[in-house]
């Protein structure tokens, strides 16, 4: 289904497996918004941390995972900035009340990250650069990048990333890259 969520340009989306509810942030805003699969909006709207941004991805965590010093629990709302300043950052939220659980800023391997996946197999994010066309993973407890490569590996067809996003078949755990 499908639904016109009426907010403008939408940077970022989430899905909530265990309500079914869809978390959306619009270019540029101060707030998160969440929808039922009917396209009635949940109030009230939660706070985006940081700095408003279009460079912005939302995700639930699959898993337990620890974001820094912090555990975070499984179905946590997970949020990166890339444009936060002075650092681009990841943030765990509580979905029902906004407020911030634990933040990371992620290193600086890339330059304009614009989306951003857990990946349960690895223990990691891997966060997708939309200037230099790469994809960094990165410890989400020390932050340290564990590896760096292109989205245009040599032999495939040519892939620009703009606006694009990153996401983890969790069946397979290979990376889903969109542009």
């Amino acid at each position: 289904g499908s639904f016109p969520a009426g907010l403008g340009i939408l940077v970022g989306i989430g899905f909530d497996p265990l309500t079914g509810n869809t978390f959306v942030h619009p270019r540029f805003a101060t707030t998160i918004h969440e929808f039922t699969s009917a396209g009635t909006e949940v109030l009230p709207t939660l706070v985006s941390p940081g700095t408003s941004s279009n460079d912005y991805d939302l995700e639930f965590a699959p898993e337990p995972f620890t974001l820094g010093t912090t555990p975070v629990a499984a179905n946590t709302l997970i949020i990166m900035n890339g444009e936060d300043a002075p650092l681009r950052r990841v943030y765990a939220l509580d979905k029902n009340t906004g407020a911030v659980l634990a933040s990371r800023p992620l290193p600086a391997a890339g330059t304009d990250p614009v989306g951003m996946a857990y990946h349960p197999g690895r223990n990691s994010f891997f966060t997708i650069d939309w200037v230099i066309d790469n994809i960094v993973e990165v410890n989400p407890a020390t932050g340290a990048v564990l590896g760096t490569f292109s989205v245009n590996p040599v032999g495939a067809p040519l892939f620009s990333v703009f606006y694009g996003d990153i996401e983890v078949d969790q069946g397979t755990g290979r990376l889903l890259l969109v542009s």
